[in-house]
């Protein structure tokens, strides 16, 4: 027998459909029920939090990262102008 996508052969008929929904609508009734009981995900408010001194951190002064002063000079001796460039 060649199938036929179009046929309804095997397919429940309107009492079985009406059965399965009303199942998948217990189930999920059921579960809404259940997650508004006991909803893991829920937040709930912090423990009471006191503050100790103003927050204020005084701000450290800005200064050129590690190793730059290597980097210039490896760079400075590179280029034309460097010193040793000038001395040619």
């Amino acid at each position: 027998m060649k199938f036929d996508r179009w046929s309804h052969a095997g397919a429940p008929s309107d009492a079985e459909l009406a059965q399965i929904f009303r199942g998948i609508d217990e189930t999920m009734n059921d579960v809404l029920r259940r997650d508004a009981r006991n909803n893991p995900n829920a937040l709930e408010p912090p423990p009471k939090v006191t503050a100790q001194g103003t927050g204020w951190i005084e701000p450290a002064p800005l200064s050129p990262p590690p190793g730059q002063d290597v980097i210039e000079r490896m760079v400075n001796a590179a280029l034309p102008h460097s010193p040793k460039a000038k001395e040619k």
